[in-house]
């Protein structure tokens, strides 16, 4: 019997070629997107977990508990991690791990091989113990012992040396620091919170108190329970242990966050972790992209009832139950979808690599997920069958053999016209809400862009100085510079949005506030394009201004009270770590992402002994090219030793939101497939509508009706059907936007336009699949369809 059915299905299949290859494009598209959505959220639900133990592995979270909204820190102050387990038998193991001294990328070197690495870091004796990374050569239970050890990743090894036989060789970071190699581990995963090329030896730090955040913190525990036991000895632990500089913050709480968490709700907004939201957000799209594949199969499949009616009723004629029938219709269901997800299985694989290059995600290959995935991707596939089949096997089974035979077929439109305008309405809703979303998405990301600061980002690059020839001949280094017509500025210190320094600092009303000391070199607001609104600039013929000025933002300014006339204002501020007399006043701009709101900022020309860290150089706009060329030039005749390394500015600040870019770019490429999907059944639909009103389309030419009164005829049912699904999404998408939004302290005003644009062209895009079939129905010869009346 089961082999009848199958026969039957492909006979079925094969007949009506036309439905069968839109039905089977769409699931296929559909199924293909969906595979693509559950590989990535795979990847991102995956992270830390294939640790040993990691269900027990906590990362240690400092909170200062600000009344307005508490500050995250996951950087700790030094003693907390050492503490922790020398007071508490709930704590099996710990470990740290923190960025090299100097910030940014660290020069790897070996003989003529060398690299820049933004991935150089320091880890504890016990980290390989709690962190179980695979080994290639090397003790891991020993291969940190030892003061000036390192361990380097497999590529890090190919790339200096040239294979992997290093163990006992040198490494020497930035020019004066020589590592012993003293293991290889295999690549770091892709799912791994823990990425470095090269990580060494770290020491305590000789830090009692805790204004200094070093390192993360980790801690092995015991069990699951021993969590709940710690969590409840940790308010007493700061309370007893928490060593504060006097008038900074001290409201501190201390939270663990299992380490399985750490990518997907990060704590502190921590620059590329993705967010909970956005899983779950794209697993509703995809769900959604199946929906309006399913509601194609059951329009089509319902408009070509007509046709099968007959069929039904001599089934039923001779003997076949009503279950037989549906059996019949729900396996050509199953073998259609079966057919798509094979071509989407394939079409997925192809795809990968450019997920890849165009939205920077790695994901596995589809023949290396595991049994249990692979067995949800299955059950999919026979949800997704069933359900596009259910309502037809239903409806068509439901047939009265008598009526239908008596009749020789029944009217397509008979008692399903409802359901299938229904059904229409419903898809380019779905599809029109998640073009308004994309187009949402893109204008936020646009604004990001315009406003890190205020739109002067794309002009600067940030240059990597390890250099102490660089340092101890600045100022010529930066004459030299600014001898190019297209170099406007040269200066140096903290990048927005890498803060170097902050402080908690109580105000006078015992409210709390963080201040952030930036300490730069002369020209800085100039160069970063900063708006000076109130007061003066550093000048070096001042001496004071190289240690007794500072300039502020006008969040500090308010803080502090301190008027923008500036006038009576010589009392110094006095902030932990840095204090100063105000001489000018900056517009705000963003030292965080545009996530949070701004927050007090404290300008100050640093000590040169500190180094220069990232000199900063602005080009004419349309000069970048010759201008980088002459700063190429330029570093070679002050600088041998240090190859150059340099970033622009606007690369480096869209970092801070690597995920809301990739969720734009999804969220587009989505929102296209969406409307393509539901555009194929529109196509389907006015196809089988054409054929079925080919007679009314005869006799209306024979009356002399036009081609344009024939495609408005045909057009104006199903675009009705668009803008009722047009309407239904504007408040669906509304909402759900502006919960999005509301993450951001800096957002965009949702407008009208949007709206207006995704129904426009959802309606074109509408409008010219139905006239496709409505100019050919409108050509075709009258005669053709009226001989046989």
């Amino acid at each position: 019997m089961f082999k009848n059915y199958v026969k039957i299905a492909f006979r079925n299949l094969t007949r009506n070629k036309g439905f069968s290859v839109i039905n089977i494009t769409g699931l296929a598209v559909a199924l293909a997107v969906f595979l693509i959505i559950m590989l990535f959220i795979r990847h991102e639900t995956s992270f830390n977990r294939f640790f040993t133990d990691s269900e027990n592995i906590y990362r240690v979270i400092l909170i200062d508990d600000f009344p307005e909204e508490p500050k995250i820190n996951t950087q700790l102050p030094e003693p907390i991690v050492n503490e922790l387990q020398e007071l508490y038998p709930e704590v099996e193991q710990m470990a740290k791990v923190s960025s090299w001294p100097v910030a940014g990328e660290v020069l790897l070197s070996s003989g003529e091989h060398e690299l820049y690495s933004d991935k150089v870091l320091q880890g504890s004796l016990g980290l390989f113990q709690m962190f179980d990374f695979p080994f290639l050569a090397g003790d891991s239970r020993r291969a940190l012992d030892e003061p000036n050890s390192a361990v380097v990743t497999e590529t890090t090894a190919r790339n200096l040396f040239g294979s992997l036989d290093v163990l006992g060789e040198t490494v020497v970071l930035n020019n004066e620091s020589e590592m012993t190699i003293t293991g290889i581990v295999e690549d770091m995963p892709t799912n791994s919170s823990i990425r470095f090329d090269l990580i060494s030896h770290r020491q305590d730090m000789d830090f009692s108190g805790w204004n200094m955040h070093l390192a993360q913190g980790f801690l092995k525990l015991s069990n699951a329970e021993a969590v709940h036991s710690l969590n409840e000895k940790l308010p007493a632990y700061v309370e007893e242990y928490a060593q504060i500089q006097p008038g900074a913050a001290v409201d501190y709480r201390i939270s663990l966050q299992p380490i399985a968490d750490a990518h997907l709700y990060p704590e502190g907004r921590e620059a590329g972790n993705s967010r909970v939201i956005y899983i779950r957000i794209l697993f509703v799209v995809a769900l959604l992209i199946l929906l309006v594949a399913c509601i194609n199969y059951i329009n089509l499949a319902t408009s070509a009832s007509a046709g099968r009616s007959r069929e039904v009723g001599v089934r039923k004629t001779v003997g076949a139950s009503r279950g037989q029938v549906m059996t019949q219709i729900t396996v050509e269901s199953i073998i259609t979808c079966s057919i798509a997800f094979f071509i989407a299985f394939l079409l997925a694989e192809l795809m990968i690599s450019y997920v890849y290059r165009f939205f920077d995600i790695e994901l596995l290959s589809l023949f290396s997920i595991s049994a249990g995935w692979f067995g949800i991707l299955i059950a999919t596939l026979g949800s997704v069958g069933i359900a596009s089949g259910a309502y037809a096997a239903v409806w068509l089974s439901s047939f009265r053999p008598a009526e239908v035979l008596r009749s020789g077929g029944l009217n397509a439109g008979y008692s399903s016209g409802t359901l299938r305008r229904t059904l229409v309405v419903s898809q380019f809703a779905i599809s029109i809400a998640i073009v308004m979303a994309a187009l949402l998405i893109s204008q936020q990301m646009e604004y990001i862009q315009s406003e890190r600061l205020n739109g002067n980002d794309a002009s600067v690059i940030s240059i990597k100085n390890n250099s102490p020839e660089i340092d101890n001949r600045y100022e010529a280094f930066k004459q030299e510079l600014l001898r190019h017509p297209d170099v406007v500025s040269v200066s140096g210190g903290t990048v927005p949005n890498r803060i170097g320094m902050t402080s908690g600092y109580r105000l006078p009303d015992d409210d709390m506030a963080t201040v952030h000391i930036f300490g730069v070199e002369f020209d800085y607001l100039e160069t970063l394009g900063l708006e000076l609104i109130a007061g003066r600039d550093f000048d070096p013929e001042r001496s004071e201004d190289t240690s007794g000025s500072v300039i502020i933002n006008e969040t500090a300014a308010r803080v502090f009270g301190v008027d923008e006339s500036l006038d009576g204002n010589e009392a110094e501020i006095d902030v932990p770590f840095s204090q100063g007399v105000p001489i000018g006043i900056v517009r705000d701009f963003h030292t965080r992402t545009l996530f949070d709101p701004t927050e007090p900022v404290m300008i100050r020309i640093r000590d040169s002994r500190m180094g220069r860290g990232q000199i900063l150089v602005r080009f004419q706009e349309g000069g970048i090219a010759s201008g980088l060329e002459h700063v190429r030039e330029v570093w070679a005749q002050f600088e041998t030793a240090f190859p150059i390394h340099y970033n622009f500015l606007d690369e480096i600040l869209d970092r801070d939101y690597r995920a809301e870019i990739r969720m734009a770019k999804l969220f587009g490429a989505f929102s296209g497939f969406s409307i393509f999907i539901a555009c194929l059944g529109l196509f389907g639909l006015s196809a089988y509508t054409s054929q079925q009103r080919s007679k009314e389309i005869g006799i209306r030419k024979v009356m002399g009706a036009t081609l344009a009164h024939i495609v408005i005829l045909l057009n104006k049912d199903f675009l009705k059907l668009v803008v009722i699904g047009f309407v239904i999404a504007v408040p669906v998408a509304w909402y759900v936007m502006n919960r999005w939004l509301e993450d951001f302290a800096y957002r965009i005003d949702i407008g009208p336009g949007v709206f207006l644009l995704a129904g426009s062209v959802a309606v074109l895009i509408a409008f010219a699949t139905v006239s496709w079939q409505s100019v050919r129905a409108a050509l075709a010869n009258p005669v053709d369809a009226l001989r046989s009346e």
